[in-house]
């Protein structure tokens, strides 16, 4: 199933809405300075037969990229909690650091579990990439599993909430080109008190396979907006000897930031981010502290940043700039 965008991304903007709400059309747009301008146009026909099967579709676009998806869902037992979703879909993303241009083709059955929500997936991928001048053609049947939870007094801007991602995915060699497993868990926790807000963040994952057999979208990589500011995107990883970041089998990234309100709808806010994209948890972290400032409006938080690296990326300021909800 191809990757949804970042929590921070996309603004949803309502364009159409039929009488009857059979069909719906929504765009959306936002801004990062890791991507650049961005935006999203989605469509889903909400019954196609009496048994309440849904058909959509996803166009997003970028600075560094662009995907589509098609979906066709099928509701079953409880239908408010349980379907099934056939989908397929093509991405192409060329940051600086890599090239991929990713097939995939599958089907997801998602389940509520009260707040929680469960995927089961089985994906089919083709992807052809290039990262660090090593290039790569690999098919995949990838089994996977993910437990997502998201609560929020306001999702746009989230004065207390939480949202919380566990996921494994792996395969086997014989029956793709290569074996790996994949364990991954982020999180994002917001606690206000008077006028100011705690927001805490982390993802750590790591992979059992070796790395010159993984395709660009299974290595990871960090520093960026959503990972470790001050740090350019995807800049942070394994060198190769020509120092090429090569991307790396695990990633560990975490994030403390203050903000409070000084007047009406500005906010001002101090952080400090830690991370890397690692091969052997024993190499150092990079880490990095800035100040920001926030501009609360009805299609969430414009975030300005000045962000400074303290270790392992001179002295340099980078200035980060993001528009999109909280959670």
């Amino acid at each position: 199933m191809l990757e949804d965008a970042d929590a921070d991304g996309y603004v949803p903007i309502d364009l159409r809405l039929t009488a009857r709400k059979a069909s719906e059309y929504q765009a959306g747009a936002g801004f990062g300075t890791d991507t650049g301008l961005r935006g999203s146009l989605s469509w889903e026909q909400h019954r196609l037969n009496k048994h309440g099967h849904r058909l959509g579709g996803t166009l997003q676009l970028s600075e560094i990229g662009a995907s589509a998806e098609g979906r066709y869902t099928i509701p079953f037992g409880d239908p408010r909690r349980e379907e099934y979703g056939i989908f397929a879909g093509y991405s192409e993303d060329d940051p600086d650091t890599s090239d991929s241009r990713l097939a995939q083709f599958g089907i997801v059955r998602s389940t509520t579990l009260g707040g929680p929500r469960l995927d089961l997936s089985f994906t089919y991928q083709r992807e052809d990439f290039t990262v660090a001048g090593q290039t790569g053609l690999t098919d995949l049947f990838i089994p996977g599993a993910a437990l997502s939870w998201v609560k929020a007094d306001d999702r746009l801007f989230t004065r207390n909430g939480l949202r919380w991602n566990l996921s494994v995915r792996g395969t086997a060699g014989a029956v793709s080109d290569f074996a790996f497993l994949q364990p991954r868990a982020s999180g994002k926790w917001i606690h206000g008190f008077s006028d100011a807000r705690i927001i805490l963040r982390g993802e750590a994952a790591f992979t059992v396979a070796k790395l010159e057999n993984l395709p660009a979208s299974i290595r990871f990589f960090a520093g960026g907006d959503q990972s470790v500011r001050g740090f350019d995107y995807e800049a942070l990883g394994p060198e190769n000897e020509e120092g090429k970041v090569t991307g790396g089998r695990h990633l560990l990234v975490g994030s403390a930031e203050v903000d409070y309100g000084i007047t009406g709808k500005w906010r001002v806010a101090a952080f400090l981010d830690a991370g890397n994209a690692f091969d052997d948890f024993t190499e150092p972290l990079r880490k990095s502290v800035g100040i920001g400032i926030r501009r609360i409006t009805p299609i969430g938080p414009i975030r300005i940043d000045l962000a400074r690296p303290i270790s392992g990326g001179g002295r340099s300021v980078r200035l980060h700039i993001g528009l999109g909800p909280d959670l």
